[in-house]
């Protein structure tokens, strides 16, 4: 980084980029609370990325629930490192580093 004086202030100018490196922990940059208000959960998983949401049990007054990558799981668990936020009768919403991901339910092909 240079820095000058220019006209009686002090100005500066970034010379380098730079680039974070999580080093596998959590971005430090990403929010801790939901949108709705809910804490995320920091646990890191290094297992699979993948999501695949199996079949869901939906009820809009109790808790619901959902078969992902063979686990039932319900809001604020964690599975391949995303955290549950919302299920909802034919996708479940995951959140991990901010980011928000809609997951469909795989329907199987019928011979």
């Amino acid at each position: 980084m240079g820095c000058g004086l220019i006209g009686g202030g002090l100005t500066c100018a970034w010379t380098d980029d730079f680039v974070y490196d999580l080093k596998n922990s959590r971005d430090p940059f990403s929010p801790l609370v939901t949108p709705d208000g809910r804490f995320v959960q920091t646990e890191l998983n290094t297992s699979s990325s993948t999501l695949l949401v199996q079949g869901i049990v939906f009820d809009e007054i109790g808790r619901s629930y959902a078969v992902v990558n063979n686990e039932v799981v319900s809001v604020a668990d964690i599975v391949a490192g995303y955290q549950v936020l919302k299920i909802e009768p034919n996708s479940v919403f995951f959140i991990k580093d901010g980011r928000i991901l809609e997951c469909n339910v795989v329907k199987e092909e019928q011979e």
